[in-house]
């Protein structure tokens, strides 16, 4: 059985795949949400989904509520990451020791 090497989408990336006014950025982005969906490569989290519906619909306004609805459906495709508390904790965990963002 082999391992396969798994990508995880910040929502800067699915934002950008949204978003016209993007230009390289967006291409690209949509070349890795494509190549996600259609080689099971990628793993999106239940925050990614949420802040996507959020920023595209109100805050950028580039889709409407049924295409940002749309939008979510399509990557709930994608392996689902849902973040929890103790998901938070290890991160924070992390941010600490490796002095990483977080």
């Amino acid at each position: 059985m082999s391992v396969k090497n798994l990508s995880f989408l910040d929502s800067n990336v699915v934002i950008y795949a949204y978003d016209s006014s993007g230009g390289q950025k967006q291409s690209i982005a949509q070349k890795l949400l494509t190549d996600g969906l259609r080689d099971e490569s990628t793993v999106i989290s239940t925050q990614v989904l949420g802040e996507l519906f959020f920023l595209t619909v109100n805050r950028k306004k580039i889709l409407s509520n049924d295409e940002g609805e749309e939008a979510l459906l399509a990557l709930s495709a994608m392996k689902t990451q849902l973040i929890d508390p103790p998901m938070i904790r290890q991160a924070i965990g992390i941010h600490r020791r490796f002095e990483l963002r977080y």
